[in-house]
């Protein structure tokens, strides 16, 4: 909004927007507001000349688009806006290094003069003194090491950082890198590869090694200059395939992208004693993009993003939201729709202290409890078909979200559980849906047209077979798919033809806990160890099959690991440093990313039971569930009462407050159990069908489905 007509004057008027409006003054005594009127439309615009550029601009943001603004006026006012941001963008650049060259106050050209920089959010002359242990751990235990070395130390110069320093920092990462190496011929590995773009549009390739033992960054290829299809995925993969050695690896694992999944292919046809298998995380993710792309969890997603962007986007609402939820609603995950879920679930968490928010008297006497938004958003809190859908979401997607975690926590080897858990997930979405048949189809349609076709691989069948958890467990599949994938494993990783027929003599004593497998340690230590270690230490007596089970067990399904370290490149390569040899900045590249890596795979293991390894501590600035998203439908798009949602009331009501757990059932028992104590099912139509749900007893209920968490 314009203060005061002097800010209003001719001289100050360079803004094109002046050219297509008109003052108004509204108001009178010494309070003048100068508003603006549009002369296509003649709207008055109570946004001052910045919202005027967005009414003519037509760019939906806060203010409605001009109906009658000519096409050449509509791209005038555009270019002027990117032109304008551009000039914000190089002055905090400019800014930040002045910052960096300890000039904060002083011009570019550094003669002193003062800075012309006001940005709001800028950054300030102690950021550059200032850290955060959480996101630079190595600054953190600096500090204390100084301290113990007491009063003296003298900072080393740049030329000792960049010659014996930065080598000896080298040789470090290169000794503890070594030691995971010397573990490769007895586990076999992984490589790992994912490709990105940075903020600066330089296509890099991230290419990792990993076994049970830990991950190892290899390097990052700059591919700006290459047309990143097939060929040349597969010339990238081959080349680091022979540097490691044909007879270690055991399995490639990228993303699911067609360049790569032909790339995977070729190397499959030309390397006869190794697999190719598509990121499991990055499947899950999709499976779950597809879902959120369902009527009843777009419905639940966008109205939960209204409500999360209109509280955290105004401070009094937020303070008042933490007053009586003392919890945060945003849980930031290491995916987009990993996001989603898991903040669906704190939204349920949170369902009764948000319903006594807003219906309290300091919400109702507020300001924003008389604007149309507030009142919108207290109407969509106290809607009970809105929860209807939120709880249809979680417990449709709730098994999914707890295999992502499986596959990214890194905390042992997923490979011998994946197909078991996804097989888990599928029957727990039929039983949390009811059990009928029409409930649950069009979910499991949309796993399995990911899983069935894109993910599953033999691999996965095998280290099924060979995990001793699910081999003596009662429960053991009986699906021909698993001993087929174990035999086609063992044809394709036991090059040798007497060491593959030894392999396949010796099952019998592991199926038959026969010798080491029957000692009472072996059994007794089944779910206490890895498949991994309980393979190392009680397969002795079958040393061919324990060789070839120990590299499928230790086995990733993820490529998350490249995915994590992303920003390292542009750290190390930025504008004041531009002049460093390729060699130095390739050195530093490699020592930050293998530590990083470390540093997560100790965190990672020092979870407890009650840490979420998919929770990250950070949110992105551009979080889809922070602003405005342009894929989010209106609300008037999306009517509760055109959904057909399958839920209990008791579900949405109990808001994860039991500590019970859901009991396991197979797919068969699913399908056909008796209608006596199921759950029952509605599906929402209209206001008259709650009057259905009002009448389910407590005795058909089952344990509250929230129990575990998302």
């Amino acid at each position: 909004m314009v203060r005061g007509k002097e800010k209003a004057s001719a001289s100050l008027r360079r803004d094109p927007s002046w050219k297509y409006s008109v003052q108004v003054d509204i108001g009178g005594g010494e309070k003048s507001y100068v508003y603006l009127k549009c002369n296509f439309c003649e709207k008055v615009v109570k946004g001052g000349v910045t919202r005027m550029k967005e009414h003519l601009s037509c760019s939906h943001k806060n203010v409605a688009p001009c109906a009658n603004v000519p096409e050449k006026v509509k791209e005038e006012i555009i270019a002027y806006m990117k032109k304008s941001t551009t000039a914000k963008h190089l002055q905090q650049e400019q800014f930040d290094d002045r910052v960096e060259h300890g000039a904060y106050f002083g011009s570019e050209s550094g003669k002193g003069s003062s800075s012309t920089i006001h940005n709001r959010g800028a950054r300030g002359p102690m950021d550059q003194y200032m850290t955060n242990p959480e996101e630079d751990r190595g600054q953190a235990q600096m500090m204390p090491a100084a301290g113990l070395y007491g009063r003296g130390l003298k900072a080393p110069s740049m030329y000792e950082l960049r010659t014996w320093i930065l080598k000896e920092e080298l040789m470090n990462t290169e000794r503890s890198i070594d030691e995971i190496k010397r573990t490769w011929i007895e586990t076999g590995v992984t490589i790992m590869s994912d490709g990105w773009s940075d903020m600066k549009s330089r296509s890099l390739i991230n290419i990792l090694v990993n076994n049970p033992y830990g991950t190892v960054f290899l390097r990052s290829v700059e591919a700006s200059d290459e047309v990143k299809n097939a060929t040349f995925i597969f010339n990238l993969l081959d080349g680091v395939i022979e540097e490691i050695g044909e007879q270690l690896v055991v399995q490639v694992v990228t993303d699911n992208a067609n360049a790569y999944k032909a790339a995977g292919q070729m190397l499959m046809e030309k390397r006869t004693h190794l697999y190719w298998t598509p990121c499991a995380a990055h499947c899950i993710d999709l499976i779950l993009e597809d879902l959120g792309n369902l009527l009843q969890h777009k419905s639940a997603l966008s109205r939960a993003k209204k409500i999360t962007k209109f509280i955290y986007n105004h401070s009094w609402v937020l303070s008042l939201m933490r007053k009586f939820s003392k919890k945060e609603i945003i849980r930031p995950a290491t995916t987009r729709f990993a996001t989603s879920y898991l903040t669906l679930q704190s939204l349920m968490e949170v369902r009764q202290p948000l319903e006594a928010m807003f219906t309290s008297t300091e919400w109702l006497n507020s300001a924003w409890g008389k604007k149309s938004e507030g009142k919108e958003i207290r109407k969509i809190i106290l809607n009970d078909k809105f929860w209807a859908t939120v709880t249809y979401a979680i417990l449709s997607t709730r098994p999914l979200v707890q295999v992502l975690r499986l596959v990214d926590a890194e905390k042992k080897p997923a490979m011998g559980f994946i197909y078991n858990a996804m097989d888990e997930a599928k029957e727990l979405i039929a039983h949390n849906l009811g059990g009928e048949e029409a409930s649950y189809r069009e979910i499991w349609d949309i796993i399995d047209a990911r899983w069935e076709v894109q993910l599953h691989r033999h691999l996965h069948a095998a280290a099924y077979y060979l995990n001793p958890q699910f081999q003596y467990s009662e429960k053991k599949s009986s699906n021909p798919e698993v001993k087929l994938g174990l035999y086609h494993c063992m044809e394709r990783l036991i090059p040798e033809q007497e060491d593959r027929e030894l392999a396949d003599l010796q099952l019998v004593l592991f199926r038959n806990k026969e010798g080491f497998f029957g000692l009472n340690a072996a059994k007794a230590t089944i779910s206490k160890r890895s498949p991994v270690e309980w393979w190392i230490q009680f397969g002795d007596s079958t040393p061919e099959l324990q060789s070839f089970v120990v590299r499928v067990l230790g086995l990733t399904c993820s490529s998350s690991g490249c995915e994590r370290n992303w920003s390292t490149y542009s750290q190390v390569q930025t504008k004041r440093r531009n002049r460093l040899s390729t060699l130095r900045m390739n050195s530093l590249v490699y020592i930050m990313h293998n530590k990083r890596l470390k540093d997560r795979r100790l965190r990672n293991k020092g979870l407890k039971d009650d840490e979420d390894p998919l929770v990250c501590d950070d949110v992105s600035s551009d979080n889809e569930w922070f602003i405005d998203d342009e894929t989010d439908l209106p609300l008037s798009d999306l009517q509760l009462e055109d959904l057909n949602v399958d839920v209990l009331r008791s579900e949405a009501d109990q808001m994860g407050t039991s500590t019970s757990t859901t009991p396991h059932t197979s797919t068969s028992s699913v399908a056909q159990q008796s209608s006596k104590g199921k759950r029952k099912v509605s599906h929402i139509k209209d206001d008259d069908d709650m009057t259905f749900i009002d009448t389910i007893g407590e005795e058909d209920s089952l344990e509250d489905p929230f129990s575990d968490g998302i």
